[in-house]
């Protein structure tokens, strides 16, 4: 998690042109709650349906795995 916050943070320095900006800390932690929300797949192994942080989602369909149905009524807008 330290090494996610890391690459968070040299990521928004580069794009302020290597400077921190105002809230710096505040926008390393926004993104990383965001990052490291929970998503549910469907592991391609077995067939479960597991929870992945968000940041991983994009190996897990890579390697087979799909997004797993939320019930309709259960939609979370966050």
């Amino acid at each position: 998690m330290t090494l996610l916050r890391s690459q968070i943070a040299q990521q928004i320095k580069s794009s302020n042109n290597g400077l921190r900006p105002l809230g710096y800390a505040s926008q390393i932690e926004k993104r990383f709650d965001e990052m490291t929300q929970p998503v549910k797949i469907i592991n391609p192994k077995n067939g479960n349906i597991i929870e992945i942080p968000a940041y991983k989602l994009s190996d897990a369909l890579k390697s087979g795995a799909k997004l797993a149905q939320q019930p309709e009524g259960n939609i979370s807008n966050e």
